[in-house]
């Protein structure tokens, strides 16, 4: 597959041209077959904000970018490297031929942060002995550079990518010293608002406590969906869908101009696990971007199918109708 490349991507190349994008995806000539002889070891560190707008930009979601865009120790790069030539030379009797390049041009320094007591204090709400807190970081491998009256002076391992502010060594305070065991007090603070509820709110209420009382099951369904739906009905305009700048999929990648498919699901999905005799009901909202701006709306949605109630001594079966809806 060809890619088109943006100007921020990061890429591995050799005198010729490209090779693969770094830290997330490899290329055509880069890549290892039956046949390959001779191999280039590299081992890098790749920026992780670099690396995660790269695979996001192209929609590759790999093994290579899981990993490196959520940080890695940018000082084990030689010892991986050295690792893994041995393990070709153990496993399938390679020969190391060259010796290693190390080029580092920009050192990264341990992360440095100062732990105020006080704020520890707030945080956690309890006063821990200062001699814990010292035991818990000297346990967590992290150096204590300086001690004060009013807080500590600390360095971070670099292989602790996770923590590189003052409230990320609270929480790992907190988290070796237990929740559990942090005392919490028995007054139980709390005001009453006097405000009264909406009026849509009340009707949303009547409405759903007497569709319940008729047998109808409230639903909720995701406001996220796929943007092909909106061509399967001649009402809606993919024009208008609001697109997420940050899909998690392709499937949720829109905000919904219609309820009726997220409910389609609902009903497919039970259908598929013989509950045929359904009746749904949902409030929610449907979203567009129209040329005037955005645009929220609310709506109720009813679905039924199958029969209308189950079959008993006193009563046959009743399939339902589109009068069922009617008469409600």
């Amino acid at each position: 597959m060809e890619r088109t490349l943006d100007a921020e991507d990061l890429m591995i190349c050799h005198a010729d041209g490209p090779m693969c994008i770094a830290g997330v995806f490899g290329g055509k000539d880069s890549g290892v077959t039956e046949n390959t002889t001779a191999i280039f070891l590299e081992s890098a560190y790749f920026n992780p904000v670099s690396v995660r707008k790269t695979a996001k930009r192209h929609a590759l979601n790999t093994d290579a970018s899981f990993r490196f865009e959520r940080g890695i120790d940018s000082t084990i790069t030689e010892y991986a490297l050295k690792r893994a030539a041995l393990l070709i030379q153990e496993v399938a009797g390679g020969e190391i031929t060259s010796d290693i390049v190390d080029i580092y041009p920009r050192k990264l320094d341990d992360f440095q942060v100062f732990l105020n007591f006080e704020k520890v204090r707030k945080v956690i709400g309890e006063e821990l002995p200062k001699e814990t807190i010292k035991k818990i970081l000297v346990a967590l491998e992290i150096k204590i550079n300086n001690i004060t009256e009013t807080g500590l002076g600390l360095v971070i391992p670099s292989y602790r990518v996770d923590v590189q502010r003052e409230i990320d060594v609270i929480e790992e305070i907190l988290r070796v010293y237990g929740y559990n065991n942090i005392k919490f007090t028995e007054k139980l603070n709390a005001t009453i608002s006097n405000s009264s509820r909406t009026e849509e709110f009340k009707v949303q209420n009547i409405v759903a406590n007497q569709l319940c009382s008729l047998g109808f099951n409230e639903m909720m369904a995701n406001s996220l969906t796929t943007p092909d739906y909106v061509a399967l009905s001649e009402h809606l305009n993919s024009a208008y869908n609001v697109m997420m700048l940050n899909p998690l999929s392709n499937d949720l990648s829109a905000m919904r101009q219609s309820m009726l498919f997220s409910g389609l699901e609902a009903v497919s999905f039970n259908i598929n696990r013989r509950r045929n005799d359904l009746k749904l009901f949902e409030f929610g909202k449907t979203y567009h971007n129209l040329p005037s701006g955005y645009e929220e709306n609310k709506h109720l949605t009813l679905f039924v199918t199958g029969n209308r109630n189950e079959e008993n001594w006193s009563q046959a079966q009743q399939n339902l109708i589109s009068f069922y809806l009617k008469v409600i």
